[in-house]
Formats: C-alpha cells, sequence, structure tokens
C-alpha cells in the first residue's frame, strides 16, 4: 500500500514539473470563425477583409489599413497596426508616401520630419487611428452589422459577405 501511495506521489509530482516546464497553453483571443471572409458596403467602397484574427481594410480599391481583432459574445475589438501609403496620401495633399503599409511609430516620423504635422493634436490624431477601436457586431446569413462610436456619435455600417 505504500508503494503505491509512493508511486502516485511520484507521478503526481511528475505531472506538475512538467506542467511548470511546458506550461499550460495559454487561450488566444476569443475569435468568431462566422466573421473570416471579405465583406463589403458599396455605399462607402469599404471591403474588411477577416481572416483568424487579422484585417485588412480597403477604401475605394486602395488598402488602406491592417492590425488584429477579436471577438467576445457580440463585441468586436480592432487594433490597427499599419496604415497603407497610398491611402494616406489621399489625406494628406502634396504627401509622398510610399505604397507600402507603415507602422504608427514609422507614420509618426515621417508625418513630423516631412512637414505634415498639421495640428498640436497631432498625437491624439495618431492614437485615433492606431487605437483600439471597440463596437458590437451581428451575424445574420450573408449580412455584418457593425455598430460603434464616432465622434458624431452612433453609427451602424452593414456588410454583405463576398
Amino acid at each position: 500500500m505504500k508503494s503505491k501511495k509512493f508511486v502516485l506521489g511520484m507521478l503526481a509530482l511528475a505531472l506538475i514539473f512538467g506542467l511548470m516546464v511546458v506550461g499550460c497553453p495559454e487561450s488566444g483571443p476569443e475569435l468568431d470563425p462566422l466573421i473570416n471572409g471579405t465583406w463589403v458596403n458599396d455605399t462607402y467602397g469599404q471591403a474588411f477583409e477577416f481572416t483568424n484574427g487579422n484585417f485588412e481594410v480597403s477604401m475605394g480599391n486602395l488598402l488602406a489599413q491592417k492590425g488584429t481583432y477579436s471577438t467576445s459574445g457580440n463585441n468586436i475589438t480592432m487594433v490597427t497596426t499599419h496604415v497603407h501609403g497610398n491611402f494616406l496620401n489621399t489625406i494628406y495633399e502634396e504627401s509622398e508616401f510610399n505604397n507600402a503599409f507603415y507602422s504608427r511609430s514609422e507614420f509618426i516620423a515621417l508625418s513630423m520630419f516631412d512637414g505634415r504635422r498639421e495640428t498640436p493634436d497631432f498625437l491624439n490624431f495618431v492614437d485615433g487611428i492606431f487605437g483600439a477601436q471597440q463596437a458590437t457586431y451581428s451575424i445574420s446569413g450573408n449580412v455584418l452589422t457593425i455598430t460603434g462610436t464616432t465622434p458624431e456619435g452612433q453609427s451602424t455600417t452593414t456588410f454583405t459577405k463576398q
């Protein structure tokens, strides 16, 4: 009986040691598989491509931004990690961003040193682009509805899956 307790004790210690060394797998962000795919809003010429926690946004056939997203219940959080130069060229007059994605720090560096810093609230503007955006969403068939808060108030946009 003593040897069985000893063996069980050793197995328990081995299991604990193994979990400490190898670790338990961490769960990643919650992702709704139904949101994967390309969603288009023809009214605004906007398209979202959601792929397993990553997204890209196009505006009028120009890549605009990319980043990461997570879902929880009917909430979605999107964090822009990069903005695209071609899209920035449509926002900034007389700018010459390259045909490439720019991180937050690259965008700030180029904007500050190339005379693109237009207001004293520039960093707040940058935070608005690169900060986490939270909204609610629902999917019904091939229709995605996203409702979020904008400076003008509540905004609801509907997309169709392509």
